[in-house]
């Protein structure tokens, strides 16, 4: 996750929070409803869950300032090591087609063939968008051009813009998926201090990032800190489960809402309903693929154990 949050020259609170492994919304104040709804087009087609804030009644500079702060607030995710740090997306709206590349730089740019003063939507004059593009790129560090490839509607127009702009940003924020022309990224482990560590030091990672999927070894509900077990219901072991396997998913820069397997076993079929109940609430409206299996293998006092596979 990456936050920025101050004032911009005239004082006027603003506030931003870009989460760039999603879920992809976005909830954006900016003032302007015509710049909100292409800020929302954004985070959709960059999968990132952005949140942004002006305050209300600032005037047009202040907004074009909250560009600078989405660019910082993306910026140690476009430039941290291994990471792809650019991208290229072409994305249509109706008639308009537009094609947007960019890339970390050390000279920020924008370049476009279209006139945005040009272009108003909804009441949005063309040249807020040009300067937020402008304090975007300044902010990130980025190198961004814009080409129109057709269209006349100044609303698609924009609206392929920020599409493409989005899926660009995306691509530029997250790994490769492979290196050197292979079809596996490198193996990466992923350890962190807010899951339990492999018991008794045993010979496995707490996940593993690879191919484009984090891998969760399975987890049972014990304290982050290793010493024991929590609680004795059902309920109270899946709870503390799901959340050593969010904090893991997290720590490999991605979250529970990109899970795409788990795996659940029971020391007893019969607790289904109760873990059923609180697994519900953790994996949201469109939850993954899951095997749920009874064995009698767990270790002594452990109900629950849950292995998980998630998209990077």
């Amino acid at each position: 996750m990456s936050e920025w949050r101050g004032s911009v020259r005239s004082g006027a609170p603003l506030r931003v929070r870009a989460v760039v492994s999603g879920p992809a919304r976005a909830r954006v104040e900016t003032g302007v409803p015509a710049l909100d709804h292409l800020l929302g087009l954004l985070a959709e087609y960059a999968a990132f869950d952005l949140a942004l804030e002006v305050e209300p009644g600032a005037p047009v500079e202040e907004v074009t300032a909250a560009g600078r702060a989405l660019g910082e607030a993306l910026a140690p995710s476009l430039r941290r090591p291994g990471g792809r740090g650019y991208g290229s997306a072409v994305l249509p709206r109706a008639e308009a087609l537009a094609h947007v590349a960019l890339e970390v730089s050390e000279q920020p740019l924008v370049v476009s063939n279209v006139d945005l003063s040009e272009a108003r939507m909804g009441g949005l004059a063309g040249d807020v968008v040009r300067a937020f593009l402008d304090r975007l790129a300044e902010g990130a560090g980025l190198t961004l051009h814009v080409r129109l490839i057709e269209g006349s509607d100044p609303q698609h127009v924009l609206e392929a813009i920020f599409k493409a702009l989005g899926a660009a940003l995306g691509q530029a924020c997250r790994e490769p998926i492979g290196k050197g022309g292979g079809t596996m990224q490198e193996k990466v482990v992923v350890c962190t201090n807010d899951a339990p560590p492999p018991f008794q030091g045993a010979p496995y990672s707490q996940a593993i990032k690879a191919g484009g999927f984090v891998f969760v070894a399975g987890q049972v509900a014990a304290r982050p800190d290793g010493s024991g077990l929590v609680g004795d219901t059902i309920e109270e072991q899946t709870e503390q489960v799901m959340d050593n396997v969010k904090a893991i998913l997290e720590a490999a820069g991605t979250s529970l809402d990109r899970l795409v397997k788990t795996t659940v076993f029971l020391a007893d079929l019969e607790d289904f309903q109760g873990m059923n109940a609180v697994y519900r609430r953790y994996v949201g409206d469109a939850p993954p693929a899951r095997s749920t299996i009874q064995t009698g293998g767990l270790p002594p006092g452990v109900l629950v154990e849950i292995e998980a596979i998630a998209v990077a």
